[in-house]
């Protein structure tokens, strides 16, 4: 009714989220603007790369939501973000964006790292402690060490934008301080 355009976009890899970038740029008239900060993106994402090379790879569970557990699954671009420091998705190999896995799924992937990362839900609503509940008759490894549990905002991990970069460093910054 109003004459503006309407772009829909629906990322599935970082690529994609570049080129939406790149898409907006010109389409606003400002594509040398866009290219910069792509650009500038893709540094940091060397970066990051650079930084963990020598380190081993380690698994980190996000938690989309805790009830039924939802994760990320093969067709995210989560799994490009986990890469750039050296993480993988226990579920990466399951086909789809995200979808529902089992408490037992879980806990025979028993990741190196878990978190909770919940669509849709206040930062300070986050509940570390459900999740331990949750899993408290397992032998999961943030169980024995609940430092291995940490809130990533879904901002910052399930959002397509630049801010992906800052959960990459968010968990560049858990396993620093974890010493893995």
């Amino acid at each position: 009714k109003t004459g503006l355009p309407m772009v829909i976009y629906d990322p599935e890899t970082w690529q994609d989220v570049l080129n939406n970038l790149s898409d907006l740029g010109e389409r606003l008239d400002m594509q040398e603007h866009a290219e910069a900060i792509i650009t500038e993106a893709m540094k940091d994402v060397r970066s990051l790369e650079e930084e963990t090379a020598d380190d081993p790879w380690i698994d980190l569970c996000v938690e989309w939501w805790p009830d039924p557990i939802i994760v990320p699954k093969k067709e995210t671009y989560v799994n490009h973000v986990l890469s750039w420091v050296k993480c993988r998705s226990p579920f990466r190999e399951l086909e789809g964006r995200s979808g529902i896995v089992s408490l037992e799924d879980v806990a025979e992937a028993n990741p190196d790292l878990y978190s909770v990362s919940w669509c849709g839900t206040p930062w300070e609503e986050y509940d570390e402690a459900s999740v331990l509940k949750r899993y408290s008759g397992t032998n999961m490894k943030f169980v024995q060490d609940p430092r291995r549990l940490f809130k990533l905002w879904e901002g910052e991990i399930g959002h397509p934008s630049l801010r992906l970069l800052d959960g990459a460093k968010c968990i560049l910054d858990k396993r620093r301080a974890l010493g893995i």
